[in-house]
């Protein structure tokens, strides 16, 4: 790896300021840099020697895929690859956009066949984008396979030379089908959108996508963009094609609504869509900006639409939020670069995407993350914001985990999880692609993360995998994974990137979910937090154990909402209840009108006393909150009328967004918890809850908050 990517690798991180990722890249919405994306493999992950690193490769290690330009020539390369399996004919298309030597630096989009037995190439590179006179500028490509007319759909962005006296730029949205028997493409090249057809519009697109839909044998592709003719920001938008390409429905629909309309400050990127044949329903993800509830400008999230299959029509909740990372209103904690797969089996989406969760880790800490969707209700189901990639406290060490793809078995109903990883924890480190499988519920199953792609000589920086594809080959129960790599295999030399490929199987290495209940501990399996003033949630990870829990006010009496005396907190009010298997519950408290105040979730018996006694490892989260204008406050409780509302989900129907749950690390319960005994206030339905009711007012406004460390209390 040289100090920086080619220049034409800015453009698929391009959104318009310069930072650094090891590397110089270019993008207006946010920071990718050493400071925002790294891994630490010190502690937490197994043994990643050249000894133990192959032990799910099936085949030829790290093959070749790609063969641009001439050899040893840096100045062509291929970049950003895709992937699609093909069930008839047992093979894949991998699809990237690159420079060869037939085209003297012209960009185009390219594919290779690879037979899904042997993962063999099968022929050559085929240019799959059409030329252009006066030159063009493609990336960002993506693939669909159609298994009803046994041919693939390559979307791509290109920016496109229209004059040779006075250039002017064009961007556009283009497709091109592909038949998947000879691997040639079909008819000519389809223009997407319509948004650019005036040669100097202000328009910009990126980051197109497509899913393919069996039930109505057409496609839905997605793409972030601005109406240019109506001075939309950039949003994601998104358009119907028939299966021969012709477009169906409204032209170029808007699907996202990030913030107060043409507001810059406020956007939606990077979107990826997954089918539901048994709802015939598309998802909608991507990483954005908004300014629903307690969120402020520059606090990145994941969120969420569903599209009705048949009309491309908005289906349940608007814009629904999916990630919760960090304090609410801290836009230092955020979530980017979103994937998702649908599960039939379950009826279920997963989504997983790069993740800073703890503000007090300075962008040293990045991690994947994942989250499941009810595809019925659009619910979040299971572990909120679970983690796929570890980490440890150690505040000196730094790991990236970034640009994560998933994809789904549905022979052994589990996930493959794969992403760019530094392999070290110092900043200046290698990057490979490592690996992590997940079983149908989100937990980790088999070795952990594990390591795939071998770029150059192991713990050489100076070489390295990015950006990879993953899709799953039922026929064979193998995997293939590929990537953008710089090797130093011969001919090839240090910047000189290709397309290289991993096949992966795990016949032997099936874990499944334990049948059998778990020991309880709620240290490891309750999460709260805060939701607002008066407003506490609480989650379960198990789907086995019920738990005690509950949240309390505290009147802070000096008034001042920095004090560090805990044992002068005078007990206000407090609510407890149970959370049962895999059940998330909101629990209100009574606050005063007027005072500061210390809220907190916990785990166990409340504490009507903080003389001496802390909730210890019990405590969940905490904050503080001045609840009115100054006075003085009162220390007579109000009886507690709070009541429990059982709620699946932080969607925006709760009333305010939540803060990312701080899990407590000790295991010394001072309540036994109970699987059979307790009968709990709320009733578990099971690990596929619904939600049954939720809260029926709004939090009162406070006018400033505090999230303080869980420490001492």
């Amino acid at each position: 790896m040289s100090a920086a990517f080619p220049a034409r690798w800015f453009r698929a991180w391009s959104f318009g300021v310069v930072v650094i990722l090891l590397v110089s890249l270019v993008n207006v919405a946010f920071l990718y840099s050493p400071s925002v994306y790294g891994v630490d493999r010190q502690q937490t992950v197994p043994d990643r020697s050249v000894e133990s690193r192959h032990d799910f490769e099936v085949g030829e290690n790290d093959f070749r895929i790609s063969d641009m330009g001439n050899v040893s020539d840096i100045s062509f390369g291929a970049y950003e690859p895709a992937i699609a399996y093909n069930d008839t004919n047992n093979e894949y298309l991998t699809v990237w956009h690159g420079n060869d030597v037939q085209i003297s630096g012209d960009e185009h989009i390219y594919g290779q066949r690879i037979d899904g037995k042997t993962g063999t190439k099968i022929g050559s590179d085929v240019q799959i984008s059409a030329p252009h006179q006066y030159g063009a500028s493609i990336y960002d490509v993506g693939i669909v396979y159609n298994q009803t007319e046994n041919e693939y759909l390559v979307v791509w962005i290109s920016y496109v030379l229209t004059g040779e006296s006075e250039p002017i730029s064009r961007v556009g949205i283009f497709a091109r089908r592909v038949d998947a028997t000879t691997g040639e493409v079909i008819g000519e090249q389809i223009r997407v959108d319509r948004e650019s057809l005036e040669p100097k519009s202000p328009y910009e697109a990126e980051h197109p996508t497509v899913a393919y839909n069996p039930t109505e044998n057409e496609y839905l592709v997605v793409w972030e963009g601005n109406l240019a003719r109506g001075g939309i920001a950039v949003e994601i938008f998104g358009q119907r094609l028939a299966a021969n390409g012709d477009q169906r429905g409204v032209d170029d629909f808007q699907i996202s609504a990030m913030g107060p309309a043409a507001d810059w400050d406020y956007e939606a990127l990077k979107p990826d869509v997954a089918y539901n044949v048994i709802n015939n329903e598309y998802l909608v993800v991507w990483e954005g900006v908004d300014d629903t509830g307690d969120l402020v400008k520059d606090e990145q999230e994941i969120f969420g639409q569903r599209l009705d299959g048949t009309t491309g029509v908005e289906v349940g909740v608007d814009d629904f939020r999916i990630s919760d990372m960090g304090p609410v209103g801290d836009p230092r904690a955020w979530a980017r670069d979103p994937s998702v797969i649908y599960n039939p089996m379950h009826n279920e989406y997963v989504l997983v995407w790069a993740g800073k969760d703890n503000v007090d880790e300075e962008d040293r800490h990045v991690t994947i993350y994942g989250q499941r969707i009810d595809a019925q209700t659009g619910l979040e189901i299971g572990t909120n914001d679970f983690r796929v990639s570890s980490s440890d406290n150690d505040a000196s060490s730094v790991f990236w985990n970034v640009v994560p793809a998933i994809t789904y078995a549905e022979a052994t109903d589990t996930y493959l999880v794969v992403w760019t990883d530094n392999l070290s924890n110092v900043i200046d480190a290698e990057f490979e692609i490592v690996g992590q499988r997940l079983d149908r519920i989100g937990q980790k199953i088999g070795h952990d993360e594990f390591r795939i792609s071998d770029m150059g000589t192991y713990s050489n920086k100076a070489y390295e995998a990015i950006l990879p594809a993953v899709i799953d080959n039922p026929t064979t129960d193998e995997y293939l994974t590929v990537w953008q790599g710089d090797d130093n295999t011969p001919p090839l030399i240090d910047d000189e990137y290709e397309i290289f490929g991993q096949r992966l199987a795990f016949r032997d290495d099936i874990t499944p979910t334990p049948t059998a209940p778990p020991e309880c501990d709620p240290a490891r399996d309750v999460w709260g937090k805060i939701r607002g003033l008066g407003w506490v949630e609480i989650g379960n990870r198990s789907e086995t154990c019920t738990y005690p829990v509950g949240g309390a006010i505290y009147i802070i009496p000096s008034g001042d909402i920095n004090d560090p005396d805990i044992d002068s907190q005078v007990w206000y009010d407090d609510t407890t209840t149970e959370v049962g298997p895999s059940e998330r519950i909101i629990v209100r408290v009574d606050v005063p009108v007027c005072a500061v105040v210390q809220q907190d979730a916990f785990w166990g018996e409340t504490l009507k006393s903080l003389d001496g006694q802390r909730y210890g490892e019990r405590l969940l989260a905490a904050a503080r909150y001045r609840t009115g204008e100054a006075c003085t406050p009162t220390l007579t409780p109000v009886p507690p009328s709070a009541t429990t509302a059982p709620v699946e989900t932080a969607t925006p129907e709760v009333p305010s967004p939540t803060v990312s749950p701080v899990v407590p690390t000790h295991t010394s319960p001072a309540v036994l918890p109970t699987t059979t005994s307790v009968v709990p206030t709320i009733t578990p339905v099971g690990p596929t809850p619904t939600a049954t009711s939720t809260p029926d007012a709004t939090p009162p406004s406070i006018q400033s908050r505090i999230f303080v460390p869980l420490i001492e209390r």
